[in-house]
């Protein structure tokens, strides 16, 4: 049985002028999906085989893990909650201190893929402060912000802006 598929796979990988620092996994991390314990209960931990550690590549590269929250009544005015039956299920302050954990003693490198604050998105700031306030604690090496619209409307609304752009 291979336990960490990735790491098994970039131990035979070569490829001439890409060093491995410049490597990261992406890996979601369905263990604390949306919370700690999952959300889900861990069924997309049973199904998908891929825990926050699995996302550990080195020497081979940096962690990646993906940051989702989950937003569930669409505004939050009141602050933030912990698991399902909150106002937000957050991923991002719950794998951010076991990611460091981690890495402690060696490579600090590491980075969040497909940070998303708030999907669907929130007109409330609360929740992109509280992660701004993870993501300085821990610093990734790399965050990448990213968005599906889930809106229907294929419209992104620019924060505080009024407004929103059209998706072309």
């Amino acid at each position: 049985m291979v336990t960490n598929p990735l790491l098994a796979g970039l131990q035979n990988t070569s490829l001439p002028g890409v060093p491995f620092d410049r490597w990261y996994s992406a890996q979601v991390p369905t263990d604390v999906l949306f919370g700690s314990p999952a959300a889900d209960g861990g069924v997309r931990l049973l199904t998908s085989g891929s825990p926050y550690w699995s996302a550990d590549i080195w020497p081979y590269g940096g962690m990646g893990v993906t940051g989702y929250n989950a937003n569930a009544n669409g505004n939050i005015n009141s602050g933030i909650s912990g698991n399902s039956g909150g106002y937000y299920d957050r991923t991002v302050s719950h794998v951010a201190p076991l990611v460091k954990a981690r890495l402690a003693g060696r490579s600090q490198r590491w980075s969040i893929v497909e940070w998303n604050p708030s999907d669907p998105w929130s007109n409330c700031a609360n929740i992109y402060r509280a992660d701004n306030v993870v993501i300085r604690q821990y610093r990734p090496t790399l965050l990448m912000p990213y968005k599906i619209d889930t809106s229907g409307e294929q419209q992104q609304r620019v924060f505080d802006s009024g407004s929103a752009a059209r998706g072309r």
